[in-house]
C-alpha cells in the first residue's frame, strides 16, 4: 500500500496483494469481497471521492461495495493520515 497525503487530497494505491491480504485477514475477513485481488487507486479531496480506478479502469466496469471500500481505506490510512487533516472524517467508524 502506498499513500500520498497532500494538503488538499489523499491518494491511496493498493495492489492485488494488498487487497487480497486485507480481505482475508485471520479473524477479520471480508466475505464476498468485491475488492480482493484487484488493484485500486483512490483519490479523496475536500468534496469526497474524487477518483477511483480498479484494475486500470473506471468503476462502472466493476461492481464495488462502497462500504467495503471505506473500510479498506480506514484500515489503510490509520496511522498515516494526521488527525487534523481535512480527510480525518474518513477514519471515524461511528457511521460505518
Amino acid at each position: 500500500m502506498k499513500a500520498h497525503v497532500g494538503h488538499y487530497d489523499v491518494v491511496v494505491v493498493l495492489d492485488e496483494n494488498d487487497t487480497y491480504s486485507w480481505a482475508h485477514r485471520p479473524g477479520n475477513r471480508w466475505p464476498c469481497s468485491t475488492l480482493s485481488g484487484h488493484s485500486i487507486v483512490v483519490q479523496i479531496d475536500m468534496d469526497g471521492l474524487a477518483d477511483l480506478v480498479v484494475d486500470g479502469q473506471r468503476p462502472e466496469e466493476h461492481i464495488i461495495d462502497m462500504w467495503e471500500l471505506r473500510a479498506l481505506l480506514v484500515d489503510s490510512l490509520r496511522g498515516v493520515l494526521p488527525r487534523n487533516h481535512f480527510c480525518a472524517w474518513l477514519l471515524k467508524r461511528g457511521d460505518t
